[in-house]
């Protein structure tokens, strides 16, 4: 059979551009200048395949400064000087400068932008590096390659800026053919992905990295009665406001010192809250910048009413011990030039000698440690002693050269100090904050355990001094000790306890929604930029979420079909009855199912629309969002539905009923979210009755 055209078989024939593709091809360009006129200081040099990033924080952070355009390596020990090809490069940078336009990002935003385009770019061969030609399929094969050549971890977290740029795509109307495209994998169990292959016995196995156990608690609370030197202590007491409060270390180590914050505490109905004397109950809060979310003032951690009195122990332990390194800070802020000297000193005049020896007095450092520092020295006449008229009598008679000793100027002695400082802010982003204002400031050596504290100077105390009083670290002078090892402390199974600074956040996010606390409160709590991240700390399992809803119906927060059945019986039988229906719950899109899997199979083969099981918790943002994605499909797939019922198609009005039915329960879960009446955190319970959503409303 005959082509139907033979004459456009050829290799050499050029492609016809569709109206459509000039159309896209437009839009791309006009994308890509209005990036350009953006007011934002990253990537002003458009054109450049390097770029800068000007990210200032911590002191103890050592990110990279700058960003390459270049592709994908051969190898893992070889760097690929190839460059991204255009109009592709252009579309990547525009797109990373929109979203720092948005909100200022970091440098492993950036990178991992970049890192996420590397695997699209080598997809576009095909279509000349046109991203307005992608398809589902490029956006495939660059996952595959993905997870072949990375960790399982860095593939989940790569993939989610794949699929940042398909949304782009998507959202600015860029594409030829348009479509939606999500990483068909979710967030891998772990990190290096060994243990999600292993079968555990004890479910909590497999989170036992990310949590603190009762031997973390009671080691902390151990060692917290052992530490004697102010070094020990400052770590110490900065741990126990870790696992009070949860902050990431970086928001810890850069709370201004003036961050305590008081309010009388009350119960939920306003009335006073009294302890066991009577007198009134205080809440504390600590003021504090969240390292994510772009905010722009600080924000108040409120502590667990309980853990109060040792908050504010803390707190003025921290500040009792780290005020001479802040009036160190304060007095070179109001001094330029100058550095707080030994009074003995303060007052010579800035060309005045003073020797090596007197120095080792004054500054209580060593010879060695004074030598072989930035201090600048000279050789002068060794002083006479004895009294002035002695030491003319001296001078007259003798005649053999004088001894010469090191000496110093007091001004260079002030550039010495000043040197061994940090006087830079602490932070600028997303405020600047002066050294001064800080809380966690020390003077250098201040943690040497072998080495003389150097009098005068400032810097901040960084994380890594933290996480090396909670985990043992080997270095090229030997290993430095823990506070667990240094006292001794032991688990039950006689290992050495460790634990990383992140750990008290995963276990008090985890207990705090044991207890109740609404999702948009923890988000709040814990100062994330999106509720769906509390799924990540959150690691309770079925047995420890069905007791959270037992609690709830305990304490009358729910109604509906189990509710009015436990109010039908026996008192004497109710807690049997909860235990047995109620004995664990899992998470769903919708909410939580209250089926126990271990004892029966889902009967819905996992579809929660009209599902009795299902109980709907009000104000989750996360489930309101996924309900209201599938409510918008289900809509659109209807009305295809109808036009093909219309049509006479073979089955499309058991389609139409599905659909319906699908629709409407939707619906109503969307309106108990919505419903102002309703407080968040309340259980509904949502049934299908002869083809109709019944809401069990639960208003406690």
């Amino acid at each position: 059979m005959k082509p139907r055209n033979s004459a456009l078989t050829g290799s050499n024939v050029a492609r016809l551009i569709t109206s459509v593709e000039r159309d896209k091809t437009s839009a791309l360009q006009d994308y890509i200048q209005e990036s350009r006129a953006l007011p934002v200081s990253f990537g002003s040099n458009f054109d450049a395949m390097t770029w800068q990033i000007s990210e200032v924080g911590r002191e103890s952070s050592r990110a990279a400064t700058s960003v390459h355009f270049t592709t994908l390596s051969e190898g893992w020990k070889t760097k690929s000087q190839e460059l991204i090809r255009e109009p592709f490069c252009s579309f990547l940078k525009a797109l990373m400068r929109f979203e720092e336009h948005i909100k200022p990002k970091g440098v492993g935003t950036h990178t991992t932008f970049v890192r996420a385009g590397r695997y699209l770019h080598a997809q576009l061969a095909r279509c000349d590096y046109d991203p307005t030609r992608l398809t589902v399929s490029d956006f495939d094969a660059a996952q595959r390659n993905l997870q072949k050549r990375e960790k399982p971890s860095t593939a989940y977290q790569v993939g989610a800026y794949l699929q940042r740029i398909a949304k782009e795509l998507r959202r600015k109307n860029l594409l030829v053919v348009p479509f939606e495209w999500k990483q068909p994998k979710g967030r891998p169990w772990e990190a290096s992905g060994r243990k999600a292959k292993t079968i555990r016995e004890n479910p909590q196995d497999y989170t036992g990295d990310k949590m603190l156990t009762d031997a973390h608690i009671s080691g902390i609370a151990r060692a917290s009665q052992l530490v004697e030197t102010p070094a020990d202590v400052l770590r110490q007491r900065a741990v126990e406001i870790l696992i009070c409060g949860g902050f990431r270390i970086n928001e810890l180590l850069t709370i201004p010192a003036d961050c305590v914050v008081e309010q009388p505490a009350r119960h939920k109905d306003g009335s006073p809250l009294l302890d066991r004397f009577g007198k009134q109950k205080i809440d504390l809060g600590l003021r504090y910048w969240p390292e994510k979310g772009g905010h722009t003032k600080t924000m108040i951690k409120w502590m667990p009413t309980a853990l109060v009195d040792v908050v504010r122990r803390a707190i003025a332990d921290i500040g009792a011990i780290t005020e001479q390194a802040r009036s160190n800070a304060r007095y070179m802020h109001e001094n330029p030039g100058k550095a707080p000297l030994p009074a003995s000193l303060q007052l010579l005049p800035e060309d005045q000698n003073i020797l090596l020896t007197a120095l080792e007095r004054e500054l209580g450092l060593g010879k060695q440690a004074l030598s072989s520092g930035s201090i600048e020295f000279s050789m002068v006449d060794k002083p006479r002693t004895g009294t002035p008229q002695n030491q003319a009598k001296h001078a007259r008679k003798s005649t053999a050269p004088r001894a010469q000793v090191k000496a110093t100027t007091i001004g260079k002695l002030h550039d010495y100090i000043r040197a061994k400082s940090n006087l830079n802010p602490l932070m600028t982003k997303p405020v600047r904050q002066e050294m001064r204002d800080s809380l966690f400031l020390a003077e250098v050596h201040f943690f040497a355990s072998q080495k003389a504290v150097v009098p005068g100077t400032v810097i901040p105390v960084s994380d890594n001094q933290i996480y090396s009083w909670l985990v043992s670290k080997k270095g090229d002078r030997g290993q430095q000790e823990s506070v667990f090892e240094k006292f001794d402390i032991r688990d039950e199974t006689g290992t050495i306890i460790q634990f990383s600074t992140h750990k008290p956040r995963h276990y008090l996010n985890t207990v705090l929604a044991e207890g109740g606390l609404p999702e948009h409160l923890l988000a709040r709590h814990f100062g994330r930029k999106d509720i769906s991240q509390n799924e990540a700390y959150d690691h309770r399992t079925p047995v420890q979420r069905g007791r959270s809803l037992r609690k709830k119906f305990e304490e009358g927060e729910a109604e509906g079909p189990l509710a009015r059945i436990l109010a039908k019986m026996e008192p004497a039988d109710r807690a049997t009855y909860r235990q047995t229906v109620l004995e664990s719950a899992h998470v769903t899109d919708y909410g939580y199912c209250i089926l126990d899997w271990s004892s029966l199979p889902c009967q819905e083969h996992g579809r929660c629309v009209g599902c009795a099981q299902l109980v709907v918790e009000k104000g989750n943002e996360l489930n309101r969002n996924k309900v209201q994605r599938d409510s918008d499909d289900n809509a659109w797939l209807l009305e295809r539905a109808i036009e093909e019922d219309e049509d006479g198609t073979l089955g499309a009005n058991n389609h139409l009923e599905h659909l319906g039915r699908t629709l409407a329960f939707s619906k109503a879960i969307l309106s108990i979210h919505d419903n102002s009446e309703i407080p968040d955190g309340t259980l509904v319970q949502v049934t299908m009755q002869d083809g109709r959503p019944i809401t069990e409303v639960v208003n406690g």
